[in-house]
């Protein structure tokens, strides 16, 4: 009787764990997305999921033992043959495409891989290239394959994998590029309209440096509880702040916001954001204000995603908001918000955005106001942009040479430059009752960057780690003062 009992357990337990199991394999199953190439611009096949939330998943199909890296964009431990990845795409029109490869070689060149689609395939030597990020092996550029592909009408699949790959010569992948032969006028033209309406003016190639920081609705009081976002916002002391501004030496702020709230009152923010806050108070106007009078430039920063809701709202939505929002905002300050910075740039990389209409409308009230959208290290795939954002590059202190980027990520921008100095190289604080750390970097080092760049045309933004208040470490502030005396 004991061992019927025993026996009956036992096809239980491994029926319900055959049934765990399975269910687990249900739970844990990846859609596997279609991409639709589209017929007048580039399409980007992503490697990685960083651009997927909420429903819309990205990334390829990835077999072997080559990983995603930890900012989930890019494949990389490809070092075996065995390995591949692929992506299920999706032509309305059959046609001819050329292929691109936005990759790094992260060790020896030499690698081999094919690209296969349909039916065809071509082999691709991984050649090696100078980049900005050189020093921290993050350099990514654009490898054109010389070869024009005829992909059909309808579902297919483009696979990638390695004929020759090891560990002393591998390569990492972000995306493929997809770019249909019959738009490459209109691209070209595109690009053309671009370039001509490019911005690089004197104040920003001259300026040395300036100072970034983010202050987000999370930034953490040096004491106490964190004050309600509008309660910060009314509390925040504009000409205190300006003049530790101007005490530091820096010749522009870049002031970094996040979050569904803003600090001013914007409608158009308020109807894209309705769980976020928009305040009575004008902390824009007022800070741009104080610091023009101080002859400091003021250029305003937002998480590109974000303006729009893009994750929860689609590319179309997102871009029709980000145009009703920075068309008020440019209407309504003008002259006084003299540049824009973008953070995430990169992750609307696989998506059609307009990128043209959004550089058009950070425009409004002042042709001259610079504007730039964050791709960190990895190509720029849109030419509507003003200047590099640099950020991480520091280029080992050395003096930055070339005032327009000759290569890799950012060919053709103005250069530029901008990381965190303080803190332990922190971008921003959300730890209650913290006191934070001070200078990151010997001060010699950073005026031999920014004293030799300065000469070069290339700005260097520093980022001070703030509180809530808008107050930072007094020793990076006595040291901003020697690099002031030696800059200027």
């Amino acid at each position: 009787m004991k061992t019927k009992k025993t026996i009956t357990f036992f096809i239980l337990f491994i029926f319900l764990l055959k049934f765990e199991v399975q269910a687990q394999n249900i739970s844990v199953q990846k859609e596997i997305p279609v991409y639709t190439i589209h017929a007048d611009k580039v399409t980007y096949l992503v490697t990685g999921d960083r651009s997927a939330r909420t429903g819309d998943p990205s990334g390829a199909v990835i077999s072997g033992n080559m990983t995603i890296n930890d900012t989930r964009e890019w494949v990389e431990n490809w070092v075996s043959v065995e390995d591949s990845l692929y992506w299920k795409i999706n032509c309305k029109e059959s046609g001819k495409y050329t292929l691109s490869l936005l990759y790094r070689c992260e060790k020896e060149p030499g690698a081999e891989i094919t690209v296969k689609v349909a039916g065809e395939s071509y082999p691709v030597r991984i050649k090696k290239f100078k980049g900005m990020y050189d020093m921290y092996n993050q350099s990514w550029d654009i490898y054109e394959i010389e070869h024009i592909f005829n992909l059909p009408q309808g579902e297919s699949k483009l696979i990638v994998r390695a004929n020759d790959i090891s560990k002393s010569k591998t390569v990492s992948l972000f995306a493929i590029g997809i770019t249909p032969v019959s738009a490459m006028k209109s691209i070209k033209e595109e690009e053309q309209r671009a370039l001509k309406a490019r911005v690089s003016p004197k104040w920003f190639q001259n300026a040395g440096y300036g100072l970034m920081v983010h202050w987000f609705p999370q930034c953490a009081p040096r004491k106490g509880e964190l004050k309600p976002y509008d309660q910060a916002v009314n509390d925040f002391d504009v000409e205190w702040f300006a003049n530790r501004v101007e005490s530091s030496g820096a010749k522009y702020l870049l002031i970094n916001l996040a979050g569904n709230s803003f600090p001013a009152p914007i409608e158009s923010w308020k109807q894209a954001h309705p769980k976020g806050v928009i305040t009575q108070r004008d902390l824009i106007r007022e800070l741009a204000e104080a610091l023009h009078k101080r002859g400091i430039k003021f250029i305003l920063g937002r998480g590109l995603p974000e303006i729009g809701e893009f994750w929860n709202n689609g590319y179309e939505k997102h871009i029709n908001s980000f145009i009703k929002i920075f068309t008020e905002i440019g209407q309504r300050y003008g002259k006084l918000i003299d540049g824009l910075f973008f953070d995430g740039g990169r992750e609307l990389i696989p998506y059609p955005v307009d990128w043209e209409a959004m550089y058009k409308a950070g425009k409004v009230g002042n042709k001259n106001r610079i504007v730039s959208y964050n791709f960190w290290v990895l190509p720029i795939t849109t030419p509507w942009i003003d200047y590099f954002t640099g950020e991480g590059c520091n280029n080992s202190f050395n003096p930055i040479t070339d005032r327009i980027i000759p290569y890799g990520a950012g060919k053709g921008l103005q250069n530029h430059s901008m990381f965190p100095i303080d803190d332990g190289q922190r971008w921003w604080n959300n730890t209650l009752n913290y006191e934070m750390k001070g200078p990151a970097f010997k001060t010699e080092d950073l005026i031999k960057l920014i004293k030799g760049s300065k000469e070069n045309g290339v700005p260097i933004t520093l980022n001070v780690n703030v509180y809530q208040d808008g107050s930072w470490n007094d020793e990076t502030l006595e040291q901003l003062k020697e690099i002031k005396k030696a800059v200027f």
